[in-house]
């Protein structure tokens, strides 16, 4: 990535890097949501309050 990046201003340098940054979080975030089973909130039982 060094070489793709050589020659390029500060600023083009950090704005390519975060691009990367983001698109790392979107495909993580998929991969997650995949794998992940559904959360689910356990049903709410009347009469167990005392």
């Amino acid at each position: 990535m060094a070489k793709r990046c050589q020659g390029w201003e500060a600023e083009d340098r950090l704005a390519f890097l975060k691009e990367i940054q983001g698109m790392s979080r979107q495909i993580s975030g998929s991969i997650e949501k995949t794998i992940a089973p559904p959360q689910r909130k356990a049903p709410a039982r009347s009469g167990d309050e005392r």
